[in-house]
């Protein structure tokens, strides 16, 4: 029996994924699937994943074209290969050059690696679901249990952050009724959100710009996001 292996985060599964899981069987008659462990994920500086192993594993598992799940929790390939004996390692083009024991890993068995789908992400979707929660606190909508405090990201000015240098902190349900102010930042001054001079998109609404790009925005400048920066 020919076998495969690959591995990865499988965060918010999408169609990009499947399409890989897709390319990857037709290249043996057994796949495997590595789920890598949170922890072997803090090690390798992947960002935090929003959905559970639990949750993740299972999404694997209905997929038509995986025969076999597994937690990574060692990510040492010559160890993974002596566990499921695999001939082909595939994996996204991303990995390349950043694959541990690459060279060992060729002497047992061929890596293979497969383009990424254009225009479609994990990143992406988080992107436009960070716009969607931004949009509804714009627009006075309700949130399930919100949180007591949205914290707002320097760098990627989007909640949740996605980059981990958060220190600017509104009071959420304020926020949704108009009210709230920016508390102090670290080393500044109270502040109401950030506010492009160009296309008027804040902190909290960036609607303009997803219209326009498809995206969410950052800032460049103080008063200018990227969409208009362009």
């Amino acid at each position: 029996m020919i076998k495969g292996f690959t591995l990865g985060t499988w965060d918010l599964l999408h169609p990009g994924h499947v399409e890989l899981l897709r390319r990857a069987r037709l290249m043996c008659e057994h796949l495997t699937v590595g789920v890598l462990a949170p922890e072997v994920l803090e090690v390798l500086g992947k960002p935090k994943p929003i959905m559970t192993p639990y949750e993740r594993c299972e999404m694997l598992r209905a997929v038509e074209h995986v025969d076999q799940v597994v937690m990574v929790t060692n990510p040492d390939m010559i160890e993974l290969w002596k566990l499921y004996t695999f001939r082909y390692l595939i994996v996204g083009k991303d990995w390349q050059g950043k694959l541990s024991q690459a060279a060992e890993l060729e002497k047992l068995s061929r890596i293979v690696y497969l383009p990424r789908t254009p225009r479609i992400s994990s990143t992406g979707i988080r992107q436009r679901v960070i716009a969607a929660f931004r949009n509804s606190i714009a627009a006075g909508q309700s949130v399930d249990k919100p949180p007591v405090i949205v914290e707002i990201c320097e760098t990627c000015r989007a909640y949740p952050c996605i980059c981990d240098k958060v220190i600017l902190r509104i009071d959420l349900p304020a926020a949704v009724g108009g009210t709230a102010a920016l508390p102090a930042a670290v080393g500044g001054t109270a502040a109401l959100p950030a506010t492009c001079r160009v296309c008027g998109c804040t902190d909290l609404n960036c609607n303009t710009c997803v219209e326009r790009t498809g995206a969410p925005c950052h800032w460049v400048e103080p008063d200018l996001c990227s969409a208009c920066a362009q």
